[in-house]
């Protein structure tokens, strides 16, 4: 009985670890947003001066309240015809941060659905950012872009690698 006993611990101790050892990347948690951002968009195409901060109540007036949040960085495009929009934001929490996404997410859908009916009147660049418009989780990062496919993959590309441990 004792050599099942110290048999069946020794195989929980392993898939224990094995376990543990499979979880995914692991991320940093102290780097600032504005610091990111700025790496990032010198990815994208264009000039990462065309781009602006939006006005201060940005975030509760269309994404919402987004609890634990303790420090973002958000991107407009100066033109106004060009839809090209990125936000970084930083939690408390993994558990923050997974609720953040949902309220991006559901921020992402809602600029979609608006623009659904306009979208005719775009010229495809921009069409394809609003079709494409994507919202990734780094540990305590939340991060959403509407970009092209090609500079999506940059910006993103530039997040994950400056955030990866």
């Amino acid at each position: 009985m004792k050599k099942v006993f110290s048999l069946l611990l020794a195989v929980l101790t392993i898939g224990t670890v094995l376990l543990t050892a499979c979880g995914g990347p692991n991320y940093k948690t102290d780097e600032a947003p504005s610091s990111l951002m700025q790496k990032a968009l010198q990815k994208v195409q264009g000039d990462p001066s065309d781009y602006t901060e939006p006005e201060s109540d940005f975030i509760p007036r269309n994404i919402g309240e987004l609890k634990g949040l303790t420090d973002s960085s958000l991107r407009l495009h100066k033109v106004s015809s060009n839809f090209s929009e990125a936000g970084i934001f930083r939690l408390e929490d993994g558990d923050k941060a997974k609720e953040a996404e949902k309220a991006v997410r559901a921020y992402i859908e809602k600029q979609q659905d608006y623009l659904k009916d306009f979208l005719s009147q775009y010229e495809a660049a921009e069409v394809e950012k609003i079709n494409n418009a994507q919202v990734r989780t780094y540990g305590v990062y939340v991060v959403y872009a509407f970009l092209t496919k090609s500079d999506a993959t940059s910006f993103f590309g530039e997040i994950e690698a400056a955030l990866k441990v």
